[in-house]
């Protein structure tokens, strides 16, 4: 099962790779990640964890942990 994160989770987190605001996390993933999503409740967007960049999910599972 693959965790789900929003744009401004991502954008809060300032991983390497990945752009630094919300609009550029949106726009970067409907561009080049495979695993997006409508949010489930509200506007917006989800970016699985397995589909970001390997450096960018190893940042991103130091950061959760």
């Amino acid at each position: 099962m693959s965790q789900w994160l929003s744009a401004q989770q991502l954008a809060a987190m300032r991983l390497p790779g990945v752009p630094h605001t919300d609009r550029g996390v949106r726009k970067w993933a409907k561009n080049f990640l495979s695993g997006v999503r409508p949010k489930v409740r509200g506007k917006g967007i989800e970016i699985a964890l397995d589909s970001l960049p390997p450096a960018a999910r190893a940042a991103a599972i130091l950061h959760l942990c």
